[in-house]
């Protein structure tokens, strides 16, 4: 009940309720980094927590 309310819209299929507003929150952030990142990582790759190592595609 409770996101529904703050959201306006119903839980499970996200259909607006009638006589709620779906356009209360407003989000507002800095930017914090913008540039072209390489898609595969620089440096060595380690392990993940379950043990496994990642496999990265280089994509350019």
């Amino acid at each position: 009940i409770g996101e529904g309310i703050m959201l306006g819209c119903e839980t499970l299929e996200r259909a607006p309720l009638p006589g709620l507003h779906t356009d209360v929150f407003t989000a507002v952030a800095e930017i914090v980094e913008v540039r072209e990142k390489p898609s595969l990582p620089i440096g060595r790759i380690a392990q993940d927590v379950f043990g496994n190592v990642p496999v990265f595609e280089d994509r350019g």
